[in-house]
């Protein structure tokens, strides 16, 4: 009878000692320290389930501690497991007695090794131990690790023969990274019989990211790992190991680590050729095969990535031209260290060639950051020059900052690269430091005040571009003398049919930004799609994308609702596919679809919204229009949720951001919030204060004016007049500054704008006591929402709007304006409803709700500064307050208030 065995305490058989390091081979591992269990993968690899198993995938997948937690498993469950861990110094004799004793080891009754004579070479090992596997008759199981380091033909041979004549009771499960060629277990695999897991499956999810680190995450910093990893078990145990030191320069040690690492496994027993190309590979910004063989002088790299498994699972697909992808980060940046290390001319001459071919693709920014990397100052000034490195941004995104801005440095010849630099600085928030670029570069070129047919034309439309940039930023005061030099030389430039076409898309782009700046849409829509047909040619992604969002906005302006929302759509498409690994584009379209959902009263999730806003507001793509619609969201769902004085805590927090970046339009826009919130919250003597204290407009024509102003500005400052006046009883102001904003909106068609200013008519004459004349006005408004749903122009007006609808339905009880005010009504009164829940809720207590669902107590309480006690505490007011009995219940019964986010995509 055979005897069975934990696995670990067969006693030592008494023909041959083995020592403790050969006992290992034939041990089934111990778990290892800090193990993550994975139940999906555990199942599907169960040894007992198939004929066989095979794990291949390079290494730090995780291969050896998956197979060694299900064979732990089988071993507590009674089903004998023998381990085997190949050795390439085996040959056959060394493998067959290696392979008796993990059976011997695993309880099965099997005849042990015996020194070789002439008697034991007359016996078959192997076929003498399958008998007594045979014999066994209950299913037992054989795991077979890192048998890649098998090459030994007599060794295959006899490994051929335990896959092929193993008895039925017998499972075979194999962890490799590579295949041994001549290991034949085809008939299984054809007979559906075997089961294979690659690295693609045996990759780390978002959700196992989650698990592993504990929920100690916040959901950016899970997002960011899980990107950075690519889901490779061993980069996110460097990853959370480095975090977890919290120890300040531990990154270089763990670096080294990972280094040595990888000399030991991934470099291990690869041949020298492929060690060499490896090296070269990890200097390029992807692994482009075409571009590798033009760099590199050869013409067989597609096939040589074909046939590195060392690489299996390791190379991401990229955005690039197809079959292109991105080698692992840590892996490429290990590369690249060891080949500057050890071959630096070697290191430099790659970059260089790397940049040379992608210039002559047109691929400007990389190009540069090629140049970049090898050190060759010269060769990144004339890429940026040659390819005007900022219709290269309009066209392909803004370039790294840490990798361009030193070869932007004062000490540039030239004003085309100053000017670069001075949008890359403006960008970054860095605004004195813009101004001074700016100013040096203008002292040279007169100003920019010479006419564009000079022969310094290519600078003069880099200022163009530059001050459109500079606009768009809402920072035009950087280069506020030349603005208009650059405002009047767009539309000349647009005419010159000597310009490229790539030029021209970037020139009518500047004009979209000058257009869609003064609320003329129909104008900047066709410019918009010009900047598309020109620059693009099916080649610009970053610029379809901005033109879909600038699409979806104008939509938005003019309510066209459905539109605005497939725009919006396609952009976000665009930019998560194209952009995977840069969050602003993303972060742009969903500020502008949060903004339309706010718009019809259906933004769910809205405190969450308001929490995450304050965070990311100072990234809000630093546009004048991104910021503008991020702000307006955050106060008036603080406003709504919390109250005025946390809205205005907020509002002082971007007006401050505003401010030092010197963002004037910013200002004024941030400042007529405040004053609209406060004389909202009847505080009319401050609301007054502000108005004066940032010298806003006054008169009604002041008000509306475009000429000088982006439409969101005026709208919001046309529409915190209107209530101030309102606030303040002087009707027949606020009377007459509303019908010039209704006039001002229609001539635009700028129905968001228009509605907003038929509601706040509506209020005026409800506050005046003019019943008929509100009832009027609620006409007209319900005309327009029957074009488009904009639900929150009425919901903003509150008490007001709930009693003019409640008195309109007292006298028009049919058709299709009352089925209209019945629906507003409803939504007026959830809207109060939700906001009255809401509002019982704490700041603290709405933070702590905010990350209940992904983060534990003590992670919450790190990150929030307070102790796990007082996040005990507000977890159970959270309860109390909601009703819940458990954080998954609180997190549910929030979401239908609208209070969570629910989980970003990474």
């Amino acid at each position: 009878m055979a005897q069975q065995s934990d696995g670990n305490t067969r006693p030592t058989p008494p023909t041959r000692s083995l020592a403790w390091f050969e006992r290992q081979r034939v041990s089934v591992p111990e778990p290892v320290e800090g193990y993550y269990d994975r139940p999906a993968p555990l199942k599907r690899l169960t040894p007992t389930a198939h004929r066989i198993v095979l794990l291949k995938a390079p290494c730090g997948f995780g291969k050896t501690t998956l197979l060694a937690e299900c064979c732990r498993r089988l071993n507590g469950q009674g089903v004998p497991t023998a381990w085997l861990c190949a050795d390439a110094g085996d040959d056959r004799a060394a493998f067959e007695a290696y392979l008796a004793f993990a059976f011997i080891r695993a309880g099965i009754d099997a005849p042990y090794p015996s020194a070789p004579d002439a008697e034991a070479a007359a016996v078959d090992p192997i076929g003498t131990l399958l008998d007594a596997v045979e014999a066994y008759a209950d299913p037992c199981v054989l795991a077979l690790d890192e048998l890649e380091r098998i090459s030994d033909d007599p060794v295959l041979h006899a490994l051929n023969t335990v896959v092929r004549r193993a008895p039925p009771n017998l499972h075979i499960a194999i962890a490799c990274r590579e295949l041994p060629r001549s290991l034949n277990i085809a008939a299984p695999v054809l007979a559906g019989s075997a089961v294979t897991l690659s690295a693609d499956e045996l990759r780390f999810s978002k959700a196992d990211v989650a698990g592993l680190s504990g929920l100690s995450l916040s959901r950016p910093q899970l997002a960011q790992l899980t990107r950075e990893s690519a889901g490779w078990p061993i980069a996110l145990r460097l990853h959370l190991t480095e975090r977890a030191s919290g120890t300040p320069g531990r990154a270089l040690a763990f670096r080294d680590v990972l280094g040595a690492w990888l000399e030991a496994r991934l470099f291990e027993d690869m041949p020298a050729d492929h060690r060499e190309f490896l090296l070269d590979l990890g200097l390029f910004d992807r692994v482009d095969p075409d571009l590798v063989d033009e760099v590199l002088d050869g013409g067989d790299s597609r096939q040589r990535l074909r046939t590195m498994p060392h690489l299996d699972g390791l190379i991401e697909a990229g955005a690039g031209p197809a079959g292109s992808g991105v080698l692992h980060p840590l892996i490429r940046d290990h590369c690249s260290r060891r080949r500057f290390r050890e071959t630096p001319a070697r290191f430099r001459l790659v970059h260089r060639g790397a940049a040379e071919a992608l210039e002559r693709r047109g691929e400007t920014i990389p190009a540069a950051w090629h140049a970049a990397q090898a050190g060759d100052r010269e060769l990144v000034r004339r890429i940026l020059e040659d390819a005007s490195v900022l219709i290269s941004w309009v066209l392909e995104g803004p370039p790294p900052i840490e990798d361009i801005e030193p070869f932007l440095s004062s000490d540039i010849v030239g004003p085309r690269l100053a000017l670069a630099r001075c949008v890359l600085l403006v960008v970054n928030d860095r605004i004195e430091e813009a101004r001074r670029v700016f100013e040096s570069a203008a002292t040279e070129t007169d100003g920019f005040a010479r006419p564009p047919t000079d022969a310094d034309a290519d600078t003069r439309v880099d200022h163009c571009i530059a001050q459109t940039m500079m606009v768009l930023c809402g920072c035009p005061a950087v280069g506020a003398a030349a603005a208009g030099t650059a405002a009047a030389d767009l539309p000349l430039l647009a005419d010159d049919d000597s310009l490229d076409p790539r030029t021209r898309g970037a020139i009518e782009f500047g004009l979209w930004v000058h257009e869609d700046r003064h609320g003329t849409s129909d104008a900047a829509l066709e410019r918009a799609e010009r900047a598309h047909a020109f620059g693009s040619d099916g080649r610009s992604p970053y610029l379809a994308m901005h033109v879909d969002y600038q699409r979806g906005s104008i939509a938005m302006a003019q309510g066209e609702v459905e539109k605005a929302e497939a725009w919006y759509a396609r952009g976000l498409k665009t930019a998560k596919a194209g952009f995977p690994h840069d969050a602003m584009p993303a972060l742009l379209g969903d500020v502008l679809l949060r903004e339309l959902e706010l718009e019809r009263n259906r933004l769910a999730h809205a405190v969450g919204v308001r929490l995450r806003s304050r965070d990311t507001f100072a990234r809000a793509g630093n546009t004048f229009a991104t910021h503008a619609a991020e702000s307006a969201i955050v106060a008036e769902v603080t406003l709504r949720a919390v109250g005025a004085e946390q809205a205005l805590d907020v509002l002082a927090e971007m007006w401050e951001y505003a401010r030092r970046t010197d963002r004037p339009a910013l200002v004024r826009y941030l400042s007529a919030q405040r004053a609209s919130v406060l004389a909202g919250a009847g505080r009319i003597a401050e609301a007054e204060r502000t108005w004066r204290t940032e010298r806003l407009p006054i008169a009604p024509d002041a008000c509306v004016d475009l000429h000088d102003r982006h439409w969101r500005e005026m709208e919001a400052l046309a529409c915190a007049r209107l209530q101030v006046l309102a606030a303040h009883e002087a009707f027949d102001d606020a009377r007459a500054l509303a019908a010039r904003l209704v006039q001002v909106a229609d001539a635009g068609r700028l129905v968001r704008t228009a509605m907003r200013a038929v509601a706040m008519s509506m209020t005026v004459e409800h506050l005046a006591g003019d019943a008929n004349a509100a009832a009027a006005h609620l006409g007209a408004y319900l005309d327009r929402y029957a074009a488009t749903d904009y639900a929150r122009p009425i919901v903003r007006e509150g008490d007001a709007g709930r009693a003019v609808l409640a008195r309109f339905l007292e006298s028009n009880g049919d058709g299709d304006r009352a089925a209209a005010a019945y629906n507003l009504l409803e939504v007026i009164g959830s809207a109060a409803e939700k906001e009255a829940v809401v509002a019982n809720f704490g700041a603290r207590e709405l933070q702590v709700l905010e990350r209940l669902e992904t983060m534990r107590d003590k992670a919450i309480a790190t990150e929030l500064g307070i102790t796990q006690d007082g996040i005990r505490y507000h977890v159970r007011r959270i309860f109390a307050k909601l009703g819940a009995r458990s954080r998954h219940d609180a997190v549910h019964r929030a979401r239908a208030l609208g209070i969570v986010l629910p989980d970003p995509e990474p």
